[in-house]
């Protein structure tokens, strides 16, 4: 079977079963989607496509359980050969473990599958942890293992902040990251371990009705890894970048 159709079976799979095990009286399932048009792909730092792409997203949550399945698409290609077509597609599961005074824990599986047409053509997975404290900032602490193609380590801390403006709210967000040799690795670099990435960012989601709510975002991401970092300039790939996204989300 291809590693497409297995990931979207896995989780269908996964959708049903949980679906399913929701009894009368219990919490309900809540469903969603998201389109997100950004003006690059950005991931931990790592530039993936330069050019804009389109990312949606379906997910499905019961009770403390949350279920996503994602997807990047090239808009353009300088080949043409994969413009407008899905590069990637990723499934996430993720769990709310609870709470223990101002700290809130978390934990998920992280499966993600890049096709042929992204370059790359291989499939991983990752476990994370994370703990966040319900204070000022909003300070959070993330963890991720690659179990199964590159052992990679990779850590974030973050910081967020709302501030009411207008109809809503500005969130403001600061994050960076640190990764071992072999998750650094990953940009295709031959990279020690250290801090990674730098990001920054704000968004103001818009409330289009009951059940949509649109939301612009800009954010800066800078690449703090020397090893990774002259391996892009090399390559004629920033380092230093300001994105954008607009964000669509449905949710019932």
């Amino acid at each position: 079977m291809p590693k497409l159709h297995l990931s979207v079976g896995i989780i269908a799979l996964l959708l049903l079963s949980t679906s399913a095990a929701v009894q009368p009286g219990e919490s309900q399932a809540q469903i969603g989607a998201d389109l997100s048009l950004c003006s690059k792909y950005i991931w931990r730092g790592m530039v993936w496509d330069e050019d804009p792409v389109l990312q949606p997203d379906l997910w499905m949550a019961v009770s403390r359980l949350t279920m996503t399945f994602w997807g990047n698409m090239d808009l353009t290609d300088s080949g043409g050969d994969f413009e407008g077509q899905f590069n990637e597609w990723d499934g996430y599961i993720d769990v709310n473990l609870g709470s223990r005074g101002p700290l809130t824990f978390g934990a998920g599986v992280y499966y993600m599958n890049f096709l042929e047409s992204s370059g790359v053509g291989s499939t991983t997975a990752e476990l994370g942890a994370s703990a966040s404290a319900n204070v000022i900032g909003n300070p959070t602490l993330a963890a991720y293992w690659d179990i199964w193609q590159y052992h990679g380590v990779y850590a974030n801390m973050s910081l967020s902040h709302d501030v009411a403006l207008g109809p809503s709210a500005l969130s403001l967000s600061l994050s960076s990251g640190w990764g071992d040799h072999r998750h650094n690795g990953i940009s295709g670099a031959i990279a020690d371990g250290g801090l990674l990435d730098f990001q920054a960012g704000a968004a103001y989601p818009v409330s289009l009705g009951s059940y949509l709510t649109l939301t612009p975002s800009i954010q800066y991401s800078a690449l703090l890894q020397d090893d990774v970092r002259r391996y892009y300039d090399d390559c004629g790939i920033d380092t230093n970048n300001w994105f954008f996204a607009v964000v669509a989300a449905i949710s019932k």
